[in-house]
């Protein structure tokens, strides 16, 4: 099993990859939202050898923002939890250091997924 974690955003999200076992696969990288930026995002995972349907996708409940990636997502036959950014928080809460960056959120989203799964 392979977890993504998505942080989204108006124009740019980032998404990590980690195994069943939380290591890290593939660092946070840059995902535009855009239909090249979904393409780049499926090139990675082909490059990790990373299967769809041994996948499972998280992010954060962020209104319209992660609308066109879910659609692309869904229709690509991915497994999408979206998450509550209260469940997020507490995880940084629970840091020693409360950093809020967006490449830092795909892994505690990762955690989330990983918590619930």
């Amino acid at each position: 099993m392979f977890y993504i974690g998505f942080d989204i955003a108006k124009e740019n999200h980032y998404a990590s990859i980690a195994d069943s076992n939380g290591e890290v696969i593939q660092e946070a990288f840059l995902v535009k939202n855009s239909i090249n930026g979904f393409n780049y995002f499926m090139d990675e995972l082909k490059e990790n050898k990373v299967n769809i349907s041994d996948c499972l996708v998280g992010m954060e409940s962020t209104g319209h923002y992660g609308e066109n990636l879910i659609q692309f997502l869904h229709n690509k036959g991915f497994n999408i939890a979206i998450i509550n950014p209260i469940q997020t928080d507490a995880l940084r809460n629970s840091n020693i250091r409360k950093t809020k960056t967006d490449k830092i959120d795909t892994y505690l989203i990762i955690q989330s997924l990983m918590l619930k799964h």
